[in-house]
Order: structure tokens, then sequence, then C-alpha cells
């Protein structure tokens, strides 16, 4: 296989028509493109995709960003060949150089389906969730395995009388933006999301050796100060500025896909039906937050940026032990 740099430049002079032609030259035009090309599309991924090109259907999304790649790459190499070409190789302004060739058309080809399959696996990875796709792609969790875990139950406070007041369409337009906003701290906090579960979003974290309990109590701050900055817009279109309630609480479940056409994490443990059931407390206490006594124990630095009370003596619901819980406050 010949390499490029063992090409004879009068080779490449003979192949392209132009004299002046130079392995330089060559470098500093494919160097332009690919910094013009690249540069653009990480702008559209960056600012355009998600603000102004964000569709709810794949195949919507999936068109739109193949219309983008084909309007940045015409637009980069239109640039490159009768605007620089021209200005490095003045011998291209005596002669007709055609539009397009088999070399450009192969390589815009390959280029094309390279990135619409990135683009799909993308796609894909985000309706999924960047962990669940994660699991799927290595087949993990096939085989049940226990792990140790947070748990975070973040539940809508009078969701009820919410959705009889404005309807069931409007509701869910609500819920939607709220998780929406959710969505956006997910990765701020290293969360993932097991499910929604109708108004309620339940969020898990894996215990590791240098985990950082406080990220859970912060995530649930930041979710409740993005909700008081947006009241005012959320009352004009709703008539409602949302809240919520949440409990945190952390111990050992089995985790496993289970399903066939439709495969599904599943967790399952004691840990989520106690975090249930102290997230139903919140009502009766009259609090934002609730963590159970490991949770607390666990925790270093929020200590001092919030402030806990001490519940002793709560018997959850089905339970007979009675176990002690942290009240939070931002």
């Amino acid at each position: 296989m010949i390499k490029y740099q063992d090409v004879q430049v009068s080779y490449l002079q003979w192949y392209y028509g132009f004299h002046s032609l130079s392995k330089e030259l060559i470098y500093i035009l494919s160097f332009v493109f690919s910094a013009m090309f690249g540069s653009l599309m990480a702008l559209v991924h960056l600012y355009g995709y998600p603000k102004w090109f964000a569709s709810a259907s794949l195949l919507k999304d999936m068109g739109i960003r193949l219309a983008c790649f084909v309007v940045i790459f015409s637009m980069s190499y239109l640039v490159i060949v009768y605007g620089i070409g021209i200005w490095l190789v003045p011998e291209t302004k005596e002669v007709h150089i055609p539009l397009v060739n088999d070399e450009i058309a192969l390589m815009f080809l390959g280029c094309l389906l390279i990135n619409s399959f990135a683009d799909f696996l993308l796609l894909v990875r985000k309706n999924m969730g960047p962990a669940y796709f994660s699991y799927i792609m290595q087949d993990k969790y096939y085989k049940p395995q226990e792990e140790d875990r947070v748990f975070m139950f973040l539940d809508m406070v009078s969701s009820t009388t919410m959705a009889e007041a404005m309807g069931h369409v409007q509701f869910s337009t609500l819920l939607q933006e709220c998780f929406q906003k959710l969505s956006s701290l997910l990765l701020k906090y290293d969360a993932e999301i097991y499910q929604y579960v109708g108004d309620e979003a339940v969020i898990t974290w894996k215990l590791t050796s240098n985990f950082q309990m406080e990220k859970c109590v912060d995530l649930y701050f930041d979710f409740s100060r993005m909700l008081l900055e947006a009241e005012h817009s959320f009352t004009e279109k709703y008539g409602w500025a949302p809240s919520f309630s949440a409990a945190i609480h952390q111990g050992k479940v089995t985790m496993a896909l289970v399903g066939d056409l439709k495969k599904e994490l599943a967790f399952h443990g004691d840990v989520l039906n106690t975090t249930a059931r102290m997230q139903a407390l919140c009502k009766d206490y009259q609090v934002g937050l609730m963590v159970s006594k490991e949770v607390y124990q666990a925790m270093e630095i929020t200590k001092t940026t919030y402030q806990y009370r001490e519940i002793k003596e709560v018997i959850l619901q089905g339970k007979r032990k009675e176990i002690t819980l942290y009240s939070v406050k931002g």
C-alpha cells in the first residue's frame, strides 16, 4: 500500500492538473476544511440540536440532522474549492473546476453514512438514557446482580388537586416541562433515572468507594431552585407553580434486565419500599426532603450546608421496627 507522503509531487500535479500544487497546499486545504466542517458541526450539536431542532419524533430528528450535515458539508466544500482554493492555487481561476468528482462523491457518502450511524446511536442513547443504553450494549445485568445503591423518590406535591383543576392534558404538559428541567441536572450529579411513575420520578446512584452522598441532596435543592425561578412562567401558563417532595435512602438491591420483546431494567429490594414509604411521610411532617439515618451518616459536607432535624421513633407503613429519619431544609 502506497502512503500519501511517498507519492511524488509531480504525480499530484499531473493528477489534479495544476503545476503550482504542492503537498503543503493539500495539507492546508484539508486542515481548513476539517476545522471549518468540524467546528460548525460541533456548534450545531451543542447549541442547535438541543434548542432549535429538537423533535419528539426519532425520524424527524434524524431527518433534521441529515439535512444539517448536507448543508454544512456543502458549504465547507464550496468555501474550500471556490474560495480558499482559488486564492492558494491561482491556476484554478483559468480552468473550469468540476463541482463534484468521484473522489468527492465517495468521501461525501462515507462521511454521511458514518455521521448518520453516529447520530442514530446518540438519539437511541438519549431516548433510552445513557446508563441504560450502556447496560444494554454491554449485556450487563442479563444475570441478576446485587449492588449497593441510593434511591430518591421525587413526587409532585398536590398533584391530584392540580390535575383535577387544569385537566389531564394540561397537567401532563406541566409534568413534561418539570421532568425536562430535572433531566438537565442528572448528568451534573451523575444520576440515573430508574423510571417515571405518573407524577413521580425514581432516581438512583450506584454506591462506590468514593461516592459523595451530598450530591443526592444537592440535586433535590438545585431542582427546587429551578422550579422556583420558573414560578412566574409556570403560573402564567398553567395557573399553578409546581413543587416536589422527596425521600432518599440507600441499601442493597438486585438488578436484572427483564422482558424479551421489551427489555427493562428492574430493581428488587426492600430499599425501594422503604424509600417510597419515607416519601409519603413528607406530607405528614410538612417537609420537602427526608433522608434515612444511613444516608445522613454517610454525608459530611452538607451537614453544615443544610439544616437537618432528627425524627425519632418513626414506624413506616408495613414495618414493625422503629427507625430514625432526618428532615432537610435548604
